[in-house]
């Protein structure tokens, strides 16, 4: 007697393929969950302290540029640049000392650099000149990047007030008798000629000459 065996041939592959094809599904499925997730970028901003600030016309000052990580802790060096733009205040006036800064990693919090400027000490009298820094962070891998403050307008004070400096206040001078001598020079540069007429109350007496000239060249020289 003969046995027969069915489900032979081709169709006793099917166990196979499936169980082949669920096994393609879990390495795929392993691939996708062991895939890393990107890292975001960091909420880090530059400002300057201030907007803007006021230094007298002589000397060299600071201001303050703060980085805020926002309490992450940075993961490379944030260089920043740091340009100067002339307003009424031009190069003459001023010099930027400071270039570039850098924050160096790792900062959590805040932290602080400082730009430096140099105001030109002149003896020219004029209005209060300013003139505007700005800032820019370089890419990084933390996303740092300027914040609302990104600008500083900086007014130099002027300390040169224009005035006359008299040698002598008041001359008493004797009548039939010879005359006596003063001289005037100004306390500023002025930016235009400046005549100095002196008067005499009463017409009881003669000044000359009637009048005296002095210009930016020789302002400081006493006539």
């Amino acid at each position: 007697m003969t046995d027969a065996v069915r489900g032979a041939g081709p169709g006793t592959d099917r166990p196979t393929l499936l169980m082949r094809a669920v096994a393609v599904f879990a390495l795929v499925a392993s691939v996708m969950i062991a895939a890393p997730v990107p890292l975001q970028a960091l909420a880090v901003t530059v400002n300057f302290d201030q907007a803007s600030g006021d230094l007298p016309e002589a000397g060299t000052h600071t201001i303050a540029v703060t980085l805020d990580t926002g309490g992450a802790t940075t993961t490379e060096d944030i260089v920043v640049d740091i340009t100067a733009t002339d307003g009424a205040a031009t190069g003459p006036d001023y010099t930027l000392d400071t270039a570039e800064i850098t924050f160096s990693q790792p900062i959590t919090g805040t932290a602080s650099l400082n730009v430096s400027v140099t105001i030109t000490d002149d003896a020219l009298f004029e209005t209060d000149e300013d003139f505007q820094l700005s800032l820019d962070v370089r890419p990084n891998a933390d996303g740092a990047a300027p914040g609302p403050t990104s600008d500083h307008t900086v007014t130099i004070l002027d300390d040169d007030p224009a005035g006359v400096t008299l040698s002598d206040p008041s001359l008493n001078v004797t009548e039939g008798a010879a005359g006596d001598t003063y001289t005037v020079v100004l306390t500023s540069e002025p930016t235009d000629t400046v005549t100095i007429t002196p008067t005499v109350s009463g017409g009881l007496a003669q000044v000359t000459p009637a009048s005296r000239n002095f210009t930016a060249a020789n302002w400081d020289t006493p006539k």
